[in-house]
């Protein structure tokens, strides 16, 4: 079946897939991609529309975490591959504008995938999240580490008295 090639250029010039020419001209992909090579006409790249890939999921991807990922292209704090956290895109459309590079989001019933608004917090910095988030909790420590790390604090107590004693004395505690 012969294919119009002006047209056949014009609509791989407007970022068409193969597919979408194909409909167009009435013909089979195959056709359309035969005809572009021997036009030298580069086709579009896989990469370039993702919404059309069949793999597409709408742009969502979920962390090994269990953070939602966000396809975000342009956005300033967006991965190499354009992805932010979702969870931080919802927080800034309550704010109305982008978090500040130290700003931290808590998910106030822990669960990482809970991206209801309510159930979100803003942080000015990390040290205010986590004094929030452990003030009141207790490691769940076994026996065993839990006189590793009393007799560890004994031993620094020992070394800082010792250092203290021997400055107060005149002498270098470092060797």
């Amino acid at each position: 079946m012969p294919v119009d090639l002006d047209r056949l250029r014009e609509l791989a010039g407007q970022q068409m897939t193969t597919r979408e020419i194909a409909a167009i001209l009435e013909c089979s992909e195959e056709t359309v991609r035969r005809r572009m090579k021997e036009l030298g006409i580069a086709r579009l790249a896989a990469k370039a529309r993702p919404d059309h890939n069949y793999f597409w999921k709408g742009g969502r991807t979920q962390d090994k975490s269990g953070y939602w990922l966000v396809k975000a292209d342009g956005h300033p704090y967006a991965t190499k591959s354009g992805y932010v956290r979702e969870h931080r895109l919802v927080l800034e459309a309550v704010l109305g504008r982008y978090m500040k590079p130290g700003e931290v989001v808590d998910h106030i019933d822990g669960d990482t995938s809970n991206n209801d608004p309510a159930n979100l917090r803003l942080f000015a910095s990390n040290a205010d999240h986590l004094r929030a988030t452990l003030t009141g909790k207790r490691p769940n420590w076994t026996p065993e580490g839990r006189e590793r790390t009393i007799e560890g604090n004994r031993q620094a107590g020992v070394r800082r008295r010792a250092s203290r004693q021997a400055l107060e004395s005149g002498v270098d505690p470092l060797p």
